[in-house]
């Protein structure tokens, strides 16, 4: 895989992670989410992780052949993505 294929591709994975954390984070009346709570921290530190890496990738092609909309965009998703994982994980956290 080309480096310059990841953060398209983290993208599409953090849609479904998201839709994942979403579904599975949902709670029951005795206070117990539909996905075991390692998972959901697992899968919203891996979707913050591989943004970050997106993001970088991003933001070193933006500086070797400028900026335009496709990075522009595809940047926003990777923040976007970032912030939404970055405060799932922290939710999901037990006090």
């Amino acid at each position: 895989m080309s480096s310059e294929k990841f953060p398209y591709i983290a993208i599409a994975l953090g849609v479904m992670f998201y839709i994942a954390l979403f579904l599975g984070g949902q709670t029951h009346a005795d206070g117990s989410t539909h996905l075991p709570l390692l998972t959901l921290l697992l899968v919203s530190e891996f979707g913050f992780i591989s943004h970050l890496a997106a993001l970088y990738i991003v933001i070193k092609k933006c500086l070797r052949i400028g900026i335009n909309v496709e990075l522009l965009v595809t940047a926003s998703c990777c923040i976007i993505f970032i912030g939404y994982f970055l405060i799932a994980g922290l939710k999901f956290w037990p006090s």
